[in-house]
């Protein structure tokens, strides 16, 4: 009966991935991009592109709230699209008003991973808000951001594993396949 359902349900082309840093957001998402050919976003890509600035660097000369103006002003133009990925950095959850926009937009996804396979996969990454801390302000940083996560998403994929069960399990939740 589910499958039933699932196969004359519409196809669900409007998708936001929200995640902490290194839950693999941007891997995902270009790779859904291709196998769906729908556009993607980047929305980090995209403030950089913008300023001709790194992200860190944009973090380390105008602070976080200038950041999160810059992305909140991507947000506004890439929804206005007809469909397509948008790839969300960690922190977008932080306002509440780009939550809303991007939720007006399609459907959330939080692509869930456990803090100890990001802080491998991050390794010495220099992540603007996890720079000079120390494990347990982390472990508070990413407590707090996954209560956000869990407020927004419409959607929770286990990203702690293989990138094609990854890719199958969204396309037929989002009843792509």
């Amino acid at each position: 009966m589910l499958l039933k359902r699932l196969k004359e349900a519409p196809a669900i082309k409007k998708l936001v991935f929200i995640g902490f840093s290194g839950c693999g957001k941007t891997t995902v998402a270009q790779k859904l991009a291709e196998v769906t050919s729908l556009p993607l976003f980047s929305i980090d890509e995209m403030v950089e592109e913008k300023t001709g600035t790194s992200i860190p660097e944009i973090f380390e000369k105008y602070g976080e709230e200038y950041f999160r103006q810059l992305e909140g002003e991507i947000i506004l133009e890439v929804i206005k699209e007809k469909g397509g990925i948008i790839d969300c950095g960690g922190g977008v959850v932080e306002r509440e008003n780009n939550m809303k926009l991007l939720g007006s937009f399609g459907k959330i996804v939080w692509l869930k991973c456990p803090l100890e396979t990001i802080l491998v996969r991050l390794g010495k990454n220099d992540r603007p808000l996890l720079k000079n801390k120390d494990l347990r302000q982390i472990e508070d940083f990413f407590q707090r951001r996954e209560k956000l996560y869990q407020r927004y998403a419409d959607i929770t994929v286990n990203s702690n594993r293989d990138l094609t069960r990854i890719i199958s399990e969204l396309l037929e939740i989002l009843n792509l396949d």
